[in-house]
Order: structure tokens, then sequence, then C-alpha cells
């Protein structure tokens, strides 16, 4: 029932799944009522544990909602294992956390790089001359990440234990700590230090309570975990179910559960904890989730909008709703703009830094000289049309034109396509030398064209090449800087006048703060509406890491690139491993979580979609460097980690919500469903003879098949063996039975309001909303109207059969 580890207890009792006992809740009030210590006769001060952020963060919401009347919140008493960390490396004062990506990830290559030469990693490289890449460096890194949390010291391969060193001791010289080594340092700390000396953050609580978790804790958060009872005891809820499957949660040592409340700890609050009959009672009496059908995965949330639409119009509608779905971070931008629709506004997400605009056109610029399409037409007519860079005159020319005045250095795109297509010239290397030969020859204007706005508009179209490759001069390679630097190139093909061109800078980092003084940043912040402006914030990214990095290269002795392809690639490469950080701004009454996020979480309304085995992935990831046959010899990261993952949060999953809906594509052959669902249909009792189950804000006049019309948003379908289930249905087939067709849309979205009306303009009925233009009504139609208006009109009178009876001369209004 409980084990000793030093003078401190681990006990652990077993809970139904997504159960929050009401004592644990009671003893949190009590906290926040009375702050007298344990031996002074107040409650007892607990530090609970709780399985992920969402589950704290709803925790916290929770006991807030009890108003100033309870005391204040002691937040440092609500900890998940990842802020614990965080607190306890603070009061330990252990070095700074080093950021992972960003300058840190170039850094760390140079090191690999100096490594490998002195032959540090002799598996992977094996001569002193070899080249060392920036892959084989991200692969080590990637493998000591995905190792840093088992214990494989004595094990690993030599390479592994080198990058290891190596990692310690670059981030010393910089003065603080890698976020792979911080659990390892903490747990070495917390082994060591005297019982007596416990941690601040510990000295006041009286015990800890760990909330259930998934049973694959890794090794070194068990240790973790294990250390802190050396300072106070632990008592765990764990879920009940199979140890083997992954249903049960998460337990230290495989200890017992406790069944009498005489065997628990002092400083935890009486109760009864469940015996096995009650857990089995609990498991056998809880509310069946609702299965709905979906045509294709694809229309997941185009259902989940007509649930949360009829949800939150009902009578009574749900005052939390949680929507899980395994693939939200790819979904996230559908989600958001599904949500908004209802006034609900999801967290802004961290997304790569290259997904900024501004940073974006950086990148398209630096790698315009370089690689398989340097100087295609593609790279140079984007560059050309977008708008989201503008800069100053003085990024082309600060110059006159010698003899045309009002001629300015512009591309266009015209132009710049005809000279492709007359010299063929693609990209790749040498592309410059023929791009500028060709814009130095005088065009020659057929008859349909004027010849001298042709020719100013190829020199200023050549003109504008000039600058811009001149601009990049010092990022060039030497081929393109030797043809730059031609005599002929740089005169006008019309004006015969040599082209003033800006005067280049000397070294990458002075193009970089040419780039950033020369650019427009009024126009960029002249649209401010409060939200994140993506452009500004990921050049001013790009700007802070970049002088980050030299900062740093000077500290460590690196010699940075200066110019060409190897500066290029640095600040691409910088790019890259930077990411925007996001917002918090969520609702409080709607999430969107994964299933991994929404463990500890519960709502009134749960909404279970994408379950298909594409979107929740449980196979083993492929780990590069380390195979199947070395993963099993090391016994680290077993295969069925993610399947045991998966059967614990679907097991949460199912009864974290007052109503459950998981929405199932039976019929849909382009797909697969997961593990989970597979598991849950293939146990689950279906009987084909009971009506179908609805949710208690659907009745069954909304449902077409049952007492609903062709217009309800919901309908039946059948399963052979399993029985009618609800049935999103935002478009239908109906037949009327005499051969003819009806197209039915019931979706709850603005497009689908614009179609229905189409339908009824097609159908000559009255439309429920006005034409945004009246006359595009009948733009289909102005085809066959012209032909026939052409086909009835004489093309030439005669006077025995003129144009129009004289009689009707009087009906003529104009001859203009």
């Amino acid at each position: 029932m409980q084990e000793k580890s030093n003078c401190h207890t681990i006990t652990m009792e077993e809970v139904p799944p997504a159960h929050v006992p009401e004592w644990l809740i009671s003893h949190f009030l009590q906290q926040m009522q009375d702050p007298r210590p344990l031996n002074r006769g107040g409650p007892a001060q607990l530090l609970t544990i709780h399985p992920t952020e969402s589950a704290r963060r709803a925790t916290l919401n929770n006991l807030a909602k009890g108003g100033k009347k309870d005391g204040p919140i002691d937040r440092t008493s609500h900890h998940t294992l990842d802020s614990l960390v965080s607190s306890l490396h603070a009061e330990l004062r252990l070095p700074r956390l080093l950021p992972s990506g960003g300058p840190f990830s170039i850094l760390l290559h140079a090191e690999c790089k100096k490594a490998a030469k002195a032959l540090q990693f002799p598996l992977m490289h094996s001569l002193p001359d070899q080249h060392w890449g920036r892959g084989k460096s991200r692969d080590l890194s990637n493998l000591n990440h995905c190792l840093r949390e088992e214990s494989v010291t004595s094990k690993a391969s030599p390479d592994l234990l080198s990058f290891r060193v190596l990692l310690t001791a670059l981030a010393e010289k910089l003065g603080g700590m890698h976020g792979d080594d911080q659990i390892s340092a903490l747990v070495n700390i917390l082994e060591k230090i005297p019982d007596s000396e416990v941690p601040f953050g510990l000295s006041r609580i009286d015990g800890i309570i760990f909330l259930d978790h998934p049973p694959t804790v890794s090794p070194l958060r068990q240790r973790l975990i294990l250390a802190l009872t050396r300072f106070k005891p632990l008592h765990v809820l764990a879920n009940s179910g199979s140890h083997r499957l992954g249903v049960h949660g998460f337990v230290p040592n495989d200890i017992s559960a406790v069944r009498d409340s005489d065997n628990l700890p002092d400083w935890v609050p009486r109760h009864s904890p469940f015996t096995h009959v009650e857990l089995n009672n609990i498991e056998a009496g809880k509310n069946q989730p609702i299965r709905m059908l979906v045509p294709r995965i694809e229309r997941s949330i185009q259902a989940t909008h007509a649930l949360i639409d009829s949800a939150i119009n009902a009578k009574s509608p749900p005052e939390s709703i949680l929507i899980i779905d395994p693939s939200a971070e790819s979904n996230h931008e559908i989600w958001s703009s599904m949500l908004n629709s209802f006034g609900f506004h999801l967290p802004i997400r961290s997304a790569p830094l290259k997904e900024s605009p501004g940073v974006h056109w950086l990148s398209a610029i630096i790698s315009l000289a370089h690689y398989e399409d340097a100087w295609s037409l593609p790279q140079l007519r984007a560059l050309a049309v977008q708008q989201t860079l503008q800069f100053e005159v003085e990024w082309m020319t600060s110059h006159q034109h010698p003899s045309i005045a009002d001629l300015t250095p512009y591309p266009d795109v015209e132009i710049l396509e005809q000279v492709s297509r007359g010299f063929h010239l693609l990209g790749g290397q040498g592309a410059l030398f023929r791009w500028l030969h060709a814009l130095a020859r005088k065009p020659i204007a057929n008859s349909y064209q004027n010849e001298e706005e042709l020719c100013r508009r190829h020199e200023s179209t050549q003109w504008w090449l000039l600058c811009l490759a001149n601009r990049l001069r010092p990022l060039l390679s030497s081929i393109d800087v030797n043809a730059l630097d031609g005599s002929l190139v740089s005169i006008g093909c019309y004006s015969g006048e040599k082209l003033p061109i800006p005067e280049p800078a000397q070294s990458g980092d002075e193009w970089l703060n040419q780039f950033g003084s020369m650019l427009h940043w009024h126009l960029l912040t002249s649209n401010l509406d409060g939200d994140v402006n993506r452009t500004i914030a990921g050049l001013q990214k790009i700007f802070d890491t970049h002088y980050t990095l030299r900062n740093s290269q000077r500290l460590l002795g690196h010699s940075p690139p200066v110019t060409g392809l190897d500066w290029v690639d640095e600040l691409l490469t910088l790019i890259d491993s930077s990411s925007l950080s996001g917002k918090q701004v969520a609702s409080s009454k709607l999430k969107l979580l994964t299933p991994d996020e929404a463990l500890g979480c519960h709502a009134d309304l749960v909404i279970l979609t994408h379950l298909d085995s594409e979107s929740w992935n449980t196979s083993p990831p492929s780990i590069s460097g380390l195979s199947e046959s070395e993963r099993s010899e090391l016994g680290v990261l077993p295969p069925d980690n993610r399947l045991r993952e998966s059967r614990h949060f679907w097991h949460h999953l199912l009864s974290c919500g007052s109503e459950v809906i998981v929405l199932d594509a039976h019929d849909d052959d382009s797909t697969q469903p997961s593990t989970p669902l597979s598991e849950w249909l293939a146990v689950t009792q279906w009987d084909p003879a009971s009506p179908p189950n609805l949710p208690d804000f659907i009745s069954s006049e909304e449902v077409f098949r049952m007492e609903g019309g062709k217009e309800s948003r919901w309908g039946l379908s059948f399963i052979e063996g399993e029985g009618p289930f609800l049935c999103a249905r935002p478009s239908d087939i109906i037949s009327s039975g005499d051969g003819r067709f009806e197209l039915v849309v019931t979706g709850s979205h603005q497009r689908d309001n614009r179609q229905r009306d189409g339908i009824q303009i097609h159908n000559a009925r009255y439309p429920m909303q006005e034409p945004l233009n009246p006359s595009a009504i009948t733009i289909p139609l102005d085809v066959i109207l012209v032909e026939d208006r052409i086909s009835r009109q004489p093309r030439i009178g005669s006077e025995e059969q003129p144009y129009l009876d004289s009689n009707r001369n009087g009906e003529i209004v104009t001859v203009d």
C-alpha cells in the first residue's frame, strides 16, 4: 500500500477516469479560506501536480469562481511537472536556460564541426577531412533530445557521449544550461543535497498530491518524483484499469492501491478510497458516449460547427465546451475561422519564423542569387510584384537618370516575361549574366507597339535589375560579381548612357543593417489593429537573433561568414530554427485541445473529432541514428508507448464530459479509424433494435427520417448489425420519387446560406437574402442571350428589306 523512500512514504489510490474527488476540491477551498499550517489546526498544505497545463488552468479558474470570500488563490500550490521543474530550477539557482533553436543551433554546429575534425565522433565521422554537414549536427541533437530523459549514459554510443560533453561545455561557455540537461541536473542535485535542506517551494507543504498521469512517464521524471519524496510524502491518484494496456495511470514503483481509509497518511484529507466493486459499478453506470457519423473526415469541422450552433442556441446551453482534435495544430487556422463566427477566440500558437510575411520576403531576396532557381523568372517576378516590403528610394539608387529625368528603376513584369521567353532564360548558375546581356539589347517594337514607350519600359527594367544585383553584391557568388562588373551591361539599352547604381555594402552584416534602415516601417505600422503583426514581429525577431548570434560568436571565438553563400546559408538556418511566440487569448468557455493536452480537463460538452489513423498516429516515432534493434537493446522508448498513452487519453476523454460526442467517419473509405476509436467500436455492444442516441440539445423533430423535414441539418445513417446513428447532414441529395433529384444544403455557415439562396433562385423562388449584386444573377445567361440576339439581328439592310421599317423611325432615340 505504501513504500518508504528514505523518511517519507509513497501511497496510491485508484480513482475512476476523469474523476476529481470531491474531498480534494473541498480541501482546495479550505486552503484558500484557512492559511494556518497543519500543526496549528489548519488544513494540510498540499502541493498538487496536475497532468497538463490545461488542467491546472481549469482548476485555478474554477477556484477563482468562488469569489473573494474564499480568499486568495495560491497558484504555487498547483503545478505541472514542467512548471515544477522551472520553479525548482530558479530556487536551486541553476544557470539560466538557453533556447535550443535560433542562434544556439548555429553555435552548436560550429562546435560539432570542430569536434568532428578532432575525431570525437568516430562512428559518424571517421576521417578528419570529411565534410561535416548541418544534417549530422541536427541528427545528433535530435537523438540526444529523444534520449534526454532515458537512463542510457553507460550504454550510449561514443558519438552521443561526446556530443553530450560538447553540449554541456558549450552551454557553460555561454553562461547557461541547455534544456536537454535541465531535468538531469535538477535530479542530481535533489538526490545529493541533505534531507534537511528542503527546497523553499516544498518547505511549507505537508505533502504532494500527484494527479492521474499517463503510464509512460519517462525514467528521468520518475527519478525526479522519487527525489521529491526525500523531502515530502507523496500520494498518487491513478486511474483504474489495465496496467499492460496503458489504461491505468502512472504508479511509482508499482505499489498497490490503498483500499481502506485507515491506511491513508495523516496529512491526506479524510475520505473513503474506492473499492474494486465501486470502481466497477462506476464504470458500468457511466453514460454511453454518443456516436455520430460524418460522411467524410473532411466534414468533421462542419459537423462540429453545427453541433456547437445547436448546443449554444438550446434552452440549456452548456457552460463549457471541449473540442478534441489530434490534428489541432495543423487544423488551427480552419478551427480559428470557424469558431470566430461564434465569438470564440483560440490562442495564437507559436509559428515558424519563416511564416512571417516580412521574413519570407527577406529570405526570398537573400536567396535570389543562389541555388537551382537563382535569378529565375518566378523569383524575379515575385519580388517585382510583392507589396509587403517597401523601401526608400535610395534602396535602388539615389541618382537621377543621366538623360531621361522621369525614368526610374522599376520592374515591368511583362518585359521580364518577354525577355525570358525570347532568350530562353532559366534559373541557375550564370543566369544573371544572361539576364543582364539580354536586357542590355535594344528591344525591337512591332507595328502594334509604341517604340519609345517599349524602350523606356525595357530600360527601366534593366536599371532595376542592375540596382538590385548591385545591392546584393556582398551576397553574390564570384561568377555573378564578374557578370555585374562587365562594361556593357550597365549601358542603358535605349539611352546609351551609363546607368547609376547604388553603393553596395562591404559585408553581409552591413547589408542586413542597410536592409533594416531603408525599410518603410511607417507603412508596416499604419494598419495595426491590436492583433500581432507578424511582419513587424518577424523582422524584429530576426534582427534580435542575428545580433545575439554575433555576440555569442565573438564570446566563443567563432569566425562568422562575411559574404557570399556561407553568409546566406547562416541567415537562412537562423530563420528556419527560430519561431514566433504565441499569445494566450483563449475563451474560457470553449477550448480546442489535443488528446494529450486534455488529460485532466472536464466540460459539459465534449466533441471528439478527426479520429482517423492519420490524424491520431499511434505508431512509434522513427529516430535518426537509433534503429529498432538498438532501441530494444538499450531498453529505451518502448514502441508501444504512444499506443498505451493514447488508450489512457481515450478512457479519460470518454468520461470527461456530461455529454461526449464521438465523430466517426464510418463510410469514408479513404481513411482508417485510429486505434483507440477502432478498439472502442469493437468492444462496445450495439443494439440494432434500439432508437438512435441523440444529444440533449437535438430533438427527434430536428432529425430527417425521424420527425424532421428534409431541410433538417441532422439525419440518420444505418449500419448493418449496429443500428441507426445520428448523422451530420451538411448537404444531401433527395429523390422526389418521379426521377427528379433535389439538392438540400443545411449548413449554418454564411456560405451555406448563400448556396441555399442560389438554389432558391435557380428554382424560381424568393431567396432568404437579397443577392449582393442582382445583375450577377443573369451572368450565366449572358452568352446565350448575346448569341440569340446576334442570330436574330440582320447583317446588312437594303432598300427592299431595310434594317427597320419606316413606321418605326420614331422609336429611334439617338444615332450616336
